[in-house]
């Protein structure tokens, strides 16, 4: 499907498009071409309001897995915390849309479209307990092959400092399982190729890939190597806050590129397990 058309003609702004609808569906198909969907805001000219926006910014803020930077003190807030997956998507999605947080963006509209993500496997929630047992922090966003598309995250103001930021330490480490699982593809033998099929040879004779293949080498001429997929953490636009913990900006045509290979790769295994913040810095300390 492509529903924006050839990027190279995409106008030079990181708003795309307006219309009337939005739906599940349409957000899937958006994301595999790099857009995402964003109301206006209440400061929109009021016959644009209640309008679907479709973004793709100019300058893309992702997070790259191994750039992941954690301060000291939120190490140490981390370690009184533990996090869940996908226990909590209704909870977490409400508090992101908490209509008194500073450019609350989260309307009905989208809490439904979303909701109904999750409940088919494509959106997932991160849970953020302090010792009490509460909810204190969170993110939600949508996951499509290596893409996860992050939409939003909340911490309690009074309970849940730097929450919002220990999940996210949690969805680098589910990324990162996904990441270092090699996958399988193929490369030509040393060699093999130095004929091509039914080439010539100095010699004159017919020489097949097949016969130029060294010892060892399958008879296609082809054999399997290892691909380690790199996922792909997009935070749609770089803030501070994800500055701080290693976001970056990339243009538009590098985030497209690396769109393609993300989608192709393997997604997440989503444990849903309670992990206790010294679990999560033990296993972000072993993949790192």
């Amino acid at each position: 499907m492509d529903l924006f058309g050839d990027p190279d003609q995409w106008p030079d702004s990181d708003l795309l498009c307006l219309t009337g609808v939005l739906g599940p569906h349409l957000v899937l198909a958006a994301l595999h071409e790099g857009v995402f969907p964003m109301p206006l805001g209440d400061d929109a000219p009021r016959e644009y309001r209640g309008a679907t926006a479709w973004w793709s910014p100019q300058r893309r803020g992702v997070l790259p897995l191994d750039r992941l930077s954690l301060s000291s003190s939120l190490r140490k807030t981390t370690k009184h915390r533990t996090t869940t997956v996908d226990q909590a998507f209704d909870r977490v999605i409400e508090r992101c849309a908490d209509p008194s947080r500073p450019g609350g963006w989260i309307d009905s509209t989208i809490i439904d479209s979303y909701t109904e993500l999750h409940h088919n496997g494509w959106a997932h929630s991160v849970e953020t307990w302090d010792e009490d047992g509460r909810l204190v922090g969170g993110l939600y966003g949508v996951s499509v092959g290596g893409l996860f598309s992050g939409e939003s995250m909340f911490h309690d103001p009074v309970h849940g400092r730097d929450a919002s930021k220990t999940a996210l330490i949690r969805l680098v480490l589910e990324l990162g399982e996904s990441s270092h699982a090699p996958t399988v593809d193929q490369e030509p033998c040393r060699d093999a190729t130095s004929h091509t099929l039914s080439e010539p040879s100095a010699s004159g004779e017919s020489t097949s890939a097949a016969q130029a293949a060294p010892s060892g080498c399958p008879a296609s001429g082809w054999r399997p190597v290892p691909v380690h997929p790199t996922a792909l953490l997009d935070v749609q636009w770089l803030t501070p806050h994800l500055a701080s913990l290693g976001a970056v900006e990339i243009d538009r045509a590098e985030y497209l590129r690396q769109l393609t290979g993300a989608l192709a790769a393997p997604g997440p295994r989503w444990r849903p397990h309670r992990l206790t913040g010294p679990q999560m810095l033990t296993e972000l300390a072993r993949h790192g």
